[in-house]
């Protein structure tokens, strides 16, 4: 089959591999680099729509396995960020998820011209651990002004 392939040049177009071992393994095999967007309203139920998003896209991108430890990190950092860029921003939200290696970026863009800075939890506060809490999760973290006047928050977690 492979050699019926190769004459007529489908290995041009189609991957072909020698055995059916080597075709399984490349198919389990994650790509060197993912991305996915979605677009969000200001709305009070963005945030819960940014963690199902962010289950589903790790799970397809098989980022669930061994464990689930990553996609609950990576969906607790995309609800903080979310959440603020609708409190504060008021605009359309740009949540967008970036696998690049053993890294696995988060980016929250919107347009609103605030920028915000972590602050230490205080213990009688409802609010305010946002970015602290992200600060804490994620392996890095900042804030990149848009050309649009708009900002994007984003967030790198190791997998």
């Amino acid at each position: 089959m492979a050699e019926a392939l190769r004459r007529v040049r489908a290995s041009r177009l189609v991957r072909v591999y020698a055995t059916v071992e080597e075709a399984v393994e490349a198919a389990r095999a994650r790509p060197p680099a993912l991305q996915d967007e979605l677009r969000l309203a200001p709305v009070p139920t963005a945030a819960r729509a940014a963690r199902a998003f962010v289950r589903e896209v790790c799970r397809a991108w098989r980022l669930d396995a061994p464990d689930t430890t990553v996609v609950e990190r990576a969906g607790l950092v995309a609800n903080e960020l979310v959440t603020n860029a609708v409190i504060h921003a008021h605009t359309d939200v740009w949540l967008r998820l970036e696998l690049r290696g053993d890294r696995l970026f988060i980016a929250v863009r919107d347009r609103g011209p605030q920028v915000l800075e972590p602050v230490p939890p205080a213990p009688e506060a409802e609010g305010g651990r946002g970015l602290w809490l992200v600060e804490q999760l994620g392996r890095a973290w900042g804030v990149r002004p848009a050309p649009d006047g708009g900002k994007t928050v984003w967030c790198a977690l190791t997998l």
